[in-house]
């Protein structure tokens, strides 16, 4: 952020050196022949979970601001998790879940304070339905949840939001619907 007037401004500088490393872990798990149920077997599950570390260094471009903090944009932890349903009538249901850590949205300086964008749970439903060998139709709920979207500024400016914090701006986007029909010429 540059301050042009009473007002910031949102621009970007390179910096010197920047790392980011970290640990993902995934699970798969198929459901088939963990039960007698053929309903069961149609059923698979996917957690993946990653734990990420960043640093930027702005070097001597550090000007009225911290010269190393977390990258912009980079959650400190991502979360997914999925529930397929797949049978032999081509019929297909996923439901997936994900939540990201606390993330630098904006990066402040000496005036304006950092914001930071708080974590979100989102949920996606997914359901295809295939009709011979052309034809699929298609429905989806996007943000099942309606989780608000949530930014806060670092107004004591100890790198964490918490309840002194000013919210800068907070919303919810609404739940995306939609619904397709798609057939192969081939």
């Amino acid at each position: 952020t540059i301050i042009t007037t009473e007002q910031p401004t949102f621009t970007y500088i390179n910096a010197d050196f920047a790392k980011a490393y970290g640990l993902e872990v995934e699970f798969r798990k198929s459901f088939k022949g963990v039960t007698n149920s053929a309903f069961i077997d149609n059923f698979s599950v996917n957690m993946n979970a990653s734990l990420i570390f960043s640093e930027v260094d702005l070097g001597s471009s550090a000007v009225a601001q911290e010269r190393e903090r977390a990258l912009q944009g980079q959650s400190p932890y991502i979360v997914n998790a999925a529930l397929y349903y797949a049978d032999q009538s081509n019929l297909n249901i996923s439901l997936i879940y994900n939540i990201f850590g606390e993330r630098i949205f904006s990066v402040g300086d000496d005036l304006f304070p950092t914001i930071y964008e708080l974590p979100r749970n989102s949920v996606d439903l997914t359901i295809s339905k295939q009709v011979g060998n052309r034809v699929t139709y298609k429905f989806g709920i996007q943000d099942l949840l309606n989780a608000r979207f949530r930014f806060h500024e670092d107004s004591d400016r100890n790198a964490t939001i918490n309840e002194r914090d000013n919210v800068i701006f907070s919303f919810r986007r609404g739940t995306l619907f939609s619904l397709s029909a798609t057939y192969n010429l081939f």
